[in-house]
Formats: structure tokens, C-alpha cells, sequence
């Protein structure tokens, strides 16, 4: 047999060298006819082999190697499998040298294999066959360890893959053999990227190739777990990312399809990893690697295919406005017990299937509706039962979801879902609402309370939220509100205390059912009577905040209701809510723009009132915290405190209170800005005094009100508004509504004046406006004259009572200027009152206006001034007494370089002090006499109007110093007379007057019956021939005068006024013309022509017309020939404009 094979080979190696095509394919045929040979011997296949070692057309050694694995896996054509290890045999020196000695063992065991197995009928032979071929196919691998060999064995897998059918068993085997491959190479960026492609190149649309994938990466998983499964989520998030655009929507249904079987494979393949991966690695990714991908492609696929887990697509696509199929029943049950599968949804999934839930449900038409719209009774009953079985539905989910989650914090955000339905403007809806609401409490109950025994948190708001709804409109509704308020209750934890609670809430209960709203509201507020004892007072906020957003309900007997519980809450617990008054009443006053409704708002300003009953102080210090200016909501706050007028008067009481600046406080405001506290305090009172009816019980507290209200304006008057403190909150305004600046002392005023108006009446308060007190108090340039305005009306209505003049005095006193000239203004009328006649209280008071009379505010001293002046009508008996200091302390302010204003009161004051004294007056007569007439020609018309009625009241003192003042006199009568032409008419009043007074004490009998005539008589004569008959009567008793006179007229051609100017030259003709120019000697008529043409330039046309009519005069009488013997006498002209220019600028002496 030896001898045939060599003459065989021989043969066959002549023909290899034959390149031609025929011979070639004689070669292969023969080859082929050779292997079909039953019992060939192992020559045969060493001849194979080195056929196939010469021929230049083989294939790589990978892919004959993966075709000849293929054929083998057959097992079915045993033949051709025995054939094709056989061959492998055969080849394995070509294959790779590294395989030879172990394939001289594994062949041979899988040859006997074939042999053994016959052939198989059950698809369990053929898997353990290919299970012994691939773990054959891992060994040769091994053998080789050549990662470069395997990844090219890998691609002609790959690459075979394409020779067969997608069903067909060898495929199924290549892919096998792919992930075997792809397990053993080490080359891990080529593992990773053969992964990829596979999974980016699979139709997933195809079931088999998806089966394909799975096996791929189980098998590759064997070897390379963690970068399969990082290859697997790398691939599903970039798949998660693929949105459908609109252009392709009509292909969107089969893009989801595809992206659901993808989910699907990927499934599969995590569950077929599980299988292969090795324990050891598998055990530690299970949860996070493994489970957790399953879940999540499991509902994103459900989502797709329409049964969403997450949304809930199946209850969507039912319909809206009806319940016309259990899928919602059906879809809530099984999301409760998908829940409970791990790991769990996370809470904010849990959220939204919560509120999709509700969504589905809730809305859902009424059964009666649908009755009226046509449905059969039949019909009805079903749809009746569909609603409570798919609410108990609900509520099965609820108490799932809690059971995963038994947490209070997740109850509430169940019970946030509901309230928007709890608030719905449908009654059927807030029926299911409230259903639901006692099954979610139930549920907490039993799964979350039962646990921890720890009484519910928010008690508080859950009741305010509830309660209300037990006047609603449907009594199952109500019913449902009642079960709830019980739960609520045993939540507490207060079984001892409230057994007897719970009987009578039961009752309560049934009483809810009544058809009578009237009687169902009474049954509600009892039930909030027993209900708030239960209240604990820290959750009072809570109630009150939710409990008013039931009284904006859209149903008026539920908003009623609410308003009902809240005070009747308020009324239980009122006592316990001390430190919850400020936040309750800011949450009421928060709420007040939103609630407009009458009635409503009654129930806010009721609820104020409660607190009020309790704590009195802490509501009038909250209120207090409160903007300024007060709007209309904090007004209407305050004045709901006013009951009647004896609680108004306590609360004026304590608001009186903190008016009143402590001592030693009164500068602690800020500069320019005024306080706070005192302000706010002073706001309130006027809202209070607004609901006071009766002025008697007002009587007894007006002295200390009107007190202290002064000294508050006196606080505030130019100040501004302090700015709101930080602790207040920001106020909900509503559209149109302004914040305005506001103006302290006004709102000071305000209540001043409705004071006055309560207390005094309408009169008293009316004759203040005719007088325009009010205005002079607001000004800080004329506060002090409103101030006098207003003690000249009070003092004779006897409420200024020694305690008001006690604190009057204290002011004076005070570091705060304003303060100051209240009080010193206010003393100064004060002066005027017969009060004073205590001599003790006198004697204080002019110690006082004599200290502020050197204030260093000039208001201060102008009213110390006034003051002491007005001591002739207060005590004009003990002017006397006290003459020497009054008056010494008037002078300085009259004559010591002050202000115009200061020295204007005080003369005026010395005024009536001379006047009252009379010949009395001391030794200081006679210098006011000298010190008053620089006065007579001042520019300031108040000035020297006061200093013409000051020297007309001198008259009266000279009794005993005739001579003394008849020179004063003389030396004032040519300003006296020229100012009786002066603009200002009251100047020229009180000049005419001091001229009458005056006159006497000039001692010429004619002059003085002419002046008397002209200023005293019923026709006061013009001027001109007053001025005439003086010079007249003065030429033939005193002629010495004119000259006197001539030298005051040319005094006032420098005056300010022309009219005086005018007068004076006048006056100037006037003398001359009376005067005898030879006996005249003191008359210079070159002086007076030049003076009088400088005037003929003035800038008054008057006054040069005047001027220039006046010199003519003069050169044409017989003055003229005085005038050149003047000029002879050497005096020049320059000599004659410096006299004129400062010889004629002041007054001179006779």
C-alpha cells in the first residue's frame, strides 16, 4: 500500500506544477473523489495536505480553519464532520505548529465522539456538540496565545458570517465561535471595536440577527466582562440619544420599534452575560451593572410598545371623558406591584406616576352627568362601579408607593399632588380629591405612623387644608373631609384626651349629611371647636396659611367654612399663641390684597381681634412693624382692634406709651430722619381715635395725648421717613398700588388734629384750619408760629394741665433743636395765660426763657424773646418784680448783633414791656432811646417798623427824663416825618403813630398842634403841606431846627426806597424855602446843589425829575447869592462830592 501512495504522490506532484486551468481543476476533482472515499487511510490525507501546501490559491490559514470548524459542527452529516477534523488533522502543521500536540489528543476524543453519537434526533445533542467544537476551538487558542492570530481569526469569522443564511445553524455556530474567539484575544481595542461594529451593525428589526448580537457578546463576555458591558452601555446611551425628526414622523413607529427590540437584545444580552461571565467577576457588577441596565431598558422598551411603566401610555390613550374600560384599574395595580420590584424607582419617578395617575382619574366626568347626558341605567351602575374600584385602585397604589418609601416628607409631596384637585372648581373632582386624600392618610397610618409613633408634623396644614371642605356641596365630599379630620386627629398620638373627641366627631359627622347648609356650617364649626383643642400651638401658622387658601375656594360655603374654622381655631388655642402672634399676623396681612371679598376679610379682621383678646401687647407690637406710611390693609387691621371706646382707650394707652421718647433718647435717630417706633405708634392712635364715638371717655387721656402727640410733631417736623426695618416682609401689592414716601410730621399732624377733633370738637379743630395752623406746624421755617397758633386756642379750653407744662418745660430743654422750639415756642404763649400767676411756676419759667434766649438756635431765641414779652399778659403783677432781668435780658436780644428776626421780637417784646411799665421802667430807657434810632432807617421793613413802635412806647417812660427824650425827639423828627411817606404802609403806620406820641415832648406849642392835626385828626392832610406847616411854624418859634432838619433831609438821599429819596428832597425845598438864608448858617447850598445833582443821575427817573426841580428851585431864590459866596470862601468842587460822597451817607446831629 506503501508503494501505491508514493507512485500517487508522485503522480499528483508532476501535475501540481501544471499551471493550466484544466489541470488544475482535474487536480481538485480528484482531491474531491479522493475525500468521498468511505475508510480512507491517513495517507490519503497527508496527500491532501501537501496538495494543498503547493497550491498558491489557498486560503489564509484562519479562514480554513473557521470553514473547517463549520463543516464539523454539522453534526447531523457525521460524515462530513468526521471528514472535516480529519482535515484539520491533517492541516495542523500548516495551521499553526503550536497545535500539533494537543490536537493528537482532542481529535482523536471528538472523532470518537462522531462515531459514538450516530446520528442525533434531539437538538440537546447538537448543543453539546458545539459546546465540545468551541471549547476545542478556546484550547487551540490557548495553545497558540497569539493575540495578532485571533484577531485575524476573528475577521474571517466575521467575514463568513455572509456565506450563509441568518437562520441557518452554521451562522448560528460562526457567531458562537466569534465570541469564543474574541473572549480569548487579548488585543482588547480590537475586541472592543469588533463589539461595536457587530452591535451598530445588526438589524435589530431581525430576529435572528438579533440573536446574533446576544451570542456574540455572552460569548465575548467569558473573556472580557467588564469591556463588554462598557461597550454595551456606551452603545445604549448613544441610542437613548437619537430623537426622531419631524421630517421622518411618518417612519416614527418603526423607529420605535427598533429602538424597543434593541432594548429587548440588549436585555437578552445582559441575561445571557449572566450565564457566561465568569462567577468570581459576575457577582460584583450583578446589581449595578447587570440588574440595573435590565430595569431600565425594560421600561424605556415598555414605553415604546406602548405599555408605559413610566407614563402610562395605556391610560392615556383611554378616553377623557369617560371610564369606559377597567385599563386604568388594571394599569394602577400593576404599577403598584412593579414598584415593588428592585432596585427601586427613584422618588421623583415615583412623583410623576403618581400624577399621571391622578391626571387619568381624577378628572373624569361625573356619573350623574353622564346620566343627564343620556347614558342607560345599566351603563351607569358600571361606570359607577369602574370609579370605586379603580379609586381603591389608587388608593392601592398610594399605600405601595409608601410602603417602598415610609417617609412623611414623600407623604406630603402625595398630598402636594393632590391639592390642586382638592381646589378645583368641579365638585367631582374634589370628591375624588378628598377620597383619595383619606386613603393616602389611612395608608400613612398604618404603614408609615404605625412604625414610628411619631405624631404627624404637619397637622397643622393638613387640617387647614381639609377642613373647610366639610360645607361642601356633596355630602359624600364632606363625608370624606370628616374622615380625613379624623385620621388627622389619631395621627396625634393623644389617645387618652381624645376618646370623648372622637365620639363627638363621629356625631359631627353624621350630621353632615344633613340637606341644610345652615345646619351643616353648625355642625362644621363645632366640629372645629373640638378639633382645635388638639392643635399643637407651634402649627398654628401652618393651619392659618393653608386654612386661607381655602377661604379663596371657588365654592362660598367651603371659603365660608374656612373662615369659620380659622377663628374658631384662634378662639381654642388663642392663649398658647404668644410667640405666634407676629408670623399669623403676617401671613393675615400678607393675604389681605387677595382676599377683596367683604366677608372674607371680615374673618381676617375677626381674627385679629381674637389675638388681640389674648395678647393685646404682642399684636399692637406687631402691627407696629408694619410700612410707613400705612396703607389701607394695615388701617383696616388697626381699627378692627377698636371694639368699643373703652378698648380703643386702652389701646390709645399703650400706644401712648411708646410715643413718648425715653429720656435721654431724644437725639438717638438718625440725623434728618425721624423715629421709627414713636411714628408708627403715632399712625396707630389715629386709626383708633377714627372708631371712638364718644369725646367723654376720650376726655380723661386728652391732656397726656395732645402732650405728647405735640411733642412728636416737634420730633418730626423736616424730617424724613425712616426707612422699614429688615425683619419686615415684602409686601404683596396689587396691580395699581403705590408705595408713597410720606411725610412724618404730617402723619404726626394728622393725629394731632383728629385728636383735637375727638377730644375738643369739630370747632375747635375747624378754627385751626381757618387759621392755617396746620401748614405753619409742617414748616420748619414757621413750625413755632403754628406751635403759638395752637397753645393760644388750647390754653383757654383748660386741659393744659401742670403735668402738660411740666413736659412743655422739658422740652426746652432738650438736646434736639426742633424739640426746643416746640417747647420755648409753646412756653412763649404760654406766657400769655394767667397760669403764670404762680409765682414759683413764673419764676422757673423766666429762668428758662432767659437761658434760651442765648440758645444757639435762632428760633429758640426769637420765641424767648416773645416770651418774656408776653409776661404783661400773663402776670403783668409781677412784671415788676422781675423788671430788672426781663428787660436787661430783651435788650441784648433787641440790640446785641443778632439776626433781624431775633432783634425784631425783642423790641417788639420791649415794646410791650415799656408800655406796661410806664414811668416805672428803669435806667435802660434812655439807652433803648439811642440804641433804636440807627434802626429808624433799616432795610428790613419788619425792623424798623418795630423800631418806630418801640421809641413811640419810650414816650410813656420819660416822665421823669423830659429833657432827655424831648432831644431825642428832635433829633428823630425829620426821619419820622420823611417815614411817613414810607412804601411799606405798616411802617408808615407805626411812624405816624410815634409821631403822635412824640410830638408832646418837642415843646413848640404850633409844631406840635399841626403835627397832632396832621397825624391825629379824622382827615389826615396830605404830606406835603404836613411838612410845610412844620417848617412854617418851626421858622417862627424854634428857626434853629430847619438847619437841623436840612441836614436829616440830605441824610436820606442815600436811602434804599425812591420814595424816600423822594420825600426827602422834597422836604429839603420845603425847609429852605422857610428858612432865612443870612440866619442859616449851618446851610451849605454848595453841598446841598451838588448832592442834589448827583440825584439828578439816579437810576429812578422820579427821583432825577424830583432832584433837578428842587436845585433850580433853589439857584433862583435868594439861596443863589449864597451859593457864590460860598465859592469865594475857596471850597472846590471835590471837596464838595467828598462830603456828599460819605459826609451825607448817615444821619447827623443837630
Amino acid at each position: 500500500m506503501s508503494q501505491k501512495k508514493c507512485a500517487v504522490v508522485k503522480a499528483m506532484r508532476c501535475m501540481l506544477g501544471d499551471q493550466s486551468t484544466e489541470v488544475k481543476k482535474a487536480v481538485l476533482h480528484f482531491v474531491r473523489t479522493l475525500l468521498s472515499v468511505q475508510g480512507l487511510d491517513d495517507w490519503a490525507w497527508d496527500l491532501v495536505a501537501y496538495n494543498f501546501k503547493q497550491s498558491t490559491t489557498f486560503p489564509k490559514v484562519q479562514g480554513l480553519l473557521a470553514r473547517l470548524l463549520v463543516v464539523a459542527s454539522a453534526l447531523g452529516d457525521s460524515s462530513r464532520a468526521h471528514s472535516a477534523l480529519r482535515a484539520l488533522w491533517a492541516l495542523h502543521r500548516m495551521i499553526h505548529p503550536a497545535v500539533g500536540e494537543q490536537w493528537r489528543v482532542k481529535i482523536p476524543i471528538l472523532l470518537s465522539t462522531i462515531e459514538a453519537s450516530g446520528n442525533p434526533e434531539t437538538s440537546q445533542d447538537n448543543v453539546w456538540w458545539e459546546h465540545l467544537l468551541l471549547k476545542f476551538l478556546n484550547m487551540t487558542l490557548k495553545s497558540i496565545a497569539d493575540d495578532a492570530w485571533s484577531s485575524q481569526l476573528s475577521l474571517e469569522l466575521q467575514h463568513q458570517t455572509a456565506s450563509y443564511a441568518c437562520s441557518s445553524p452554521e451562522k448560528s455556530f460562526l457567531y458562537k465561535a466569534l465570541g469564543t474567539t474574541l473572549a480569548s484575544c487579548q488585543d482588547v481595542a480590537h475586541v472592543k471595536s469588533q463589539l461595536q461594529k457587530s452591535l451598530k451593525g445588526t438589524d435589530y428589526m431581525n430576529a435572528s440577527e438579533r440573536e446574533h448580537v446576544v451570542t456574540i457578546l455572552a460569548f465575548s463576555a467569558e473573556g472580557h466582562l467588564d469591556l463588554t458591558l462598557g461597550t454595551m452601555e456606551d452603545f445604549g446611551a448613544a441610542l437613548s440619544k437619537v430623537q426622531v425628526s419631524g421630517i421622518v414622523g411618518r417612519l416614527q413607529d418603526y423607529h420605535q420599534g427598533k429602538r424597543a427590540r434593541t432594548h429587548r437584545a440588549l436585555i437578552l444580552a445582559y441575561s445571557r452575560i449572566a450565564v457566561h461571565a465568569p462567577r468570581t467577576q459576575l457577582l460584583p457588577c450583578v446589581e449595578h451593572d447587570l440588574t440595573r441596565k435590565v430595569l431600565q431598558y425594560y421600561m424605556t422598551s415598555c414605553q415604546v410598545l406602548g405599555i408605559n411603566f413610566v407614563n402610562k401610555d395605556f391610560m392615556k390613550e383611554e378616553p377623557m371623558d369617560s371610564l369606559a374600560s377597567p385599563v386604568r384599574l388594571r394599569a394602577m395595580l400593576a404599577i403598584k406591584h412593579l414598584s415593588k420590584v428592585k432596585p427601586s424607582l427613584n422618588r421623583d419617578e415615583n412623583r410623576n406616576i403618581l400624577d399621571d395617575c391622578l391626571k387619568c382619574l381624577l378628572p373624569l366626568p361625573a356619573v350623574q352627568q353622564l346620566r343627564e347626558e343620556g347614558e342607560t341605567s345599566q351603563d351607569a351602575v358600571q361606570v359607577q362601579a369602574l370609579h370605586e374600584l379603580s379609586m381603591q385602585a389608587l388608593g392601592e397604589l398610594m399605600r405601595g408607593l409608601l410602603e417602598e418609601d415610609p417617609a412623611e416628607n414623600w407623604f406630603m409631596e402625595m398630598v402636594h399632588l393632590l391639592e390642586p384637585w382638592i381646589f378645583s372648581d368641579k365638585e367631582w373632582e374634589r370628591e375624588r380629591a378628598l377620597q383619595a386624600s383619606s386613603q393616602l392618610l389611612v395608608a400613612y397610618q398604618e404603614t408609615v405612623y404605625c412604625r414610628l409613633q411619631e405624631p404627624l408634623e404637619q397637622f397643622g396644614s393638613l387640617l387647614g387644608l381639609l377642613a373647610p371642605y366639610t360645607c361642601s356641596c356633596l355630602a359624600a365630599s364632606r363625608l370624606w373631609a370628616a374622615d380625613c379630620i379624623f385620621c388627622l386627629l389619631q395621627l396625634q398620638g393623644q389617645s387618652r384626651t381624645m376618646d370623648a373627641a372622637e365620639g363627638e366627631l363621629r356625631g359631627l359627622r353624621e350630621e353632615l349629611k344633613a340637606a341644610s347648609p345652615e345646619a351643616v356650617l353648625t355642625s362644621s364649626c363645632q366640629m372645629a371647636k373640638v378639633t382645635g383643642k388638639f392643635l399643637p400651638s407651634t402649627q398654628a401658622l401652618d393651619l392659618v396659611g393653608t386654612i386661607m387658601d381655602g377661604m379663596l375656594s371657588a365654592s362660598p360655603t367651603c371659603a365660608t367654612a374656612a373662615g369659620h374654622w380659622f377663628c374658631a381655631v384662634l378662639r381654642e388655642n388663642g392663649d398658647a399663641l404668644l410667640n405666634e402672634v407676629p408670623d399669623i399676623l403676617s401671613t393675615i396681612f400678607i393675604r389681605m390684597p387677595t382676599m377683596q371679598e367683604r366677608s372674607m376679610r371680615g374673618f381676617l379682621l375677626e381674627g385679629v381681634g381674637i389675638l388681640a383678646m389674648f395678647h393685646l401687647e404682642a399684636v399692637i407690637t406687631s402691627l407696629l412693624a408694619k410700612p410707613l406710611p400705612m396703607d389701607s390693609d394695615t388701617s383696616e387691621l388697626w381699627r378692627a382692634l377698636g371694639r368699643d371706646d373703652v378698648s380703643t382707650l386702652h389701646i390709645l394707652r399703650l400706644l401712648l406709651e411708646k410715643i413718648h421718647y425715653p429720656a435721654g433718647t431724644e437725639g438717638s435717630p438718625s440725623e434728618g430722619t425721624a423715629a421709627l417706633g414713636p411714628l408708627a405708634a403715632t399712625c396707630a392712635s389715629l386709626e383708633m381715635l377714627t372708631t371712638m364715638h364718644s369725646s367723654s371717655v376720650l376726655r380723661e387721656l386728652l391732656p397726656e395725648l395732645l402732650c405728647a402727640l405735640l411733642e412728636q410733631v416737634g420730633h418730626t417736623v423736616g424730617q424724613d421717613m425712616p426707612m422699614p426695618t429688615a425683619s419686615i416682609r415684602r409686601r404683596q401689592l396689587q396691580k395699581g398700588q403705590v408705595c408713597t414716601v410720606g411725610n412724618p410730621c404730617r402723619l404726626s399732624m394728622e393725629t394731632l388734629a383728629c385728636t383735637i377733633s375727638k377730644g375738643l370738637g369739630e370747632r375747635v379743630a375747624a378754627d385751626l384750619s381757618k387759621a392755617g395752623t396746620w401748614p405753619l406746624l409742617e414748616s420748619p421755617q414757621t413750625h413755632h408760629e403754628g406751635v403759638c397758633q395752637l397753645a393760644r386756642t388750647l390754653l383757654p379750653l383748660g386741659i393744659i394741665t401742670p403735668q402738660f407744662i411740666g413736659q412743655v418745660l422739658k422740652w426746652a430743654s432738650s438736646p434736639t433743636e426742633n424739640l426746643r422750639v416746640t417747647g420755648t415756642a409753646f412756653i412763649s404763649q404760654l406766657m400769655c395765660d394767667p397760669v403764670l400767676e404762680d409765682e414759683k411756676l413764673l419764676k422757673a419759667v423766666l429762668s428758662l426763657l432767659q437761658q434760651q434766649a442765648r440758645d444757639t438756635n435762632n428760633l429758640v431765641q426769637q420765641m424767648a424773646a416773645r416770651g418774656l414779652g408776653n409776661i404783661v399778659y400773663g402776670a403783668p403783677e409781677q412784671l415788676k418784680t422781675h423788671q430788672k432781668a426781663v428787660v436787661e435780658t430783651l435788650f441784648q436780644a433787641s440790640f446785641v448783633p443778632a439776626r433781624p428776626e431775633i432783634r425784631e421780637e425783642g423790641m417788639r417784646a420791649l415794646t410791650r414791656v415799656f408800655k406796661h411799665l410806664g414811668t416805672d421802667a428803669g435806667p435802660l430807657v434812655e439807652d433803648a432811646a439811642m440804641h433804636i434810632r440807627p434802626f429808624f432807617n433799616h432795610d428790613n421793613d419788619g425792623l424798623h417798623a418795630v423800631a418806630f413802635s418801640l421809641f413811640g412806647a419810650l414816650a410813656g417812660c420819660m416822665k421823669r427824663r423830659q429833657a432827655f427824650y424831648k432831644n431825642q425827639v428832635r433829633q428823630s423828627l425829620g426821619t419820622l416825618l420823611l417815614h411817613l411817606e414810607d412804601p411799606n404802609p405798616q411802617v408808615a403806620k407805626e411812624c405816624r403813630t410815634t409821631l403822635g406820641l412824640c410830638c408832646p415832648y418837642l415843646g413848640l406849642r404850633r409844631v406840635q398842634a399841626a403835627l397832632a392835626f396832621h397825624t391825629q385828626g379824622s382827615e389826615q392832610g396830605k404830606q406835603e403841606q404836613l411838612l410845610r406847616d412844620v417848617c412854617r411854624h418851626l421858622a417862627r418859634e424854634k428857626p434853629a431846627l430847619l438847619e437841623g432838619l436840612c441836614q436829616a433831609a440830605q441824610g436820606h438821599y442815600s436811602s434804599p426806597w425812591p420814595e424816600i429819596q423822594m420825600a426827602a428832597i422834597q422836604f429839603t425845598g420845603i425847609l429852605l424855602e422857610y428858612a432865612a438864608p443870612r440866619s442859616a448858617g449851618q446851610i451849605k447850598v454848595a453841598r446841598l446843589l451838588s448832592s442834589l445833582q448827583t440825584l439828578g443821575q439816579d437810576t429812578s427817573q422820579e427821583v432825577q425829575d424830583v432832584a433837578t426841580q428842587v436845585a433850580e428851585a433853589i439857584s433862583k431864590s435868594p439861596w443863589g447869592s449864597i451859593l457864590q459866596e460860598e465859592e469865594n470862601h475857596g471850597h472846590t468842587l471835590p471837596y464838595i462830592t467828598s462830603l456828599l460822597c460819605f459826609g451825607c451817607l448817615r444821619p447827623r446831629s443837630i
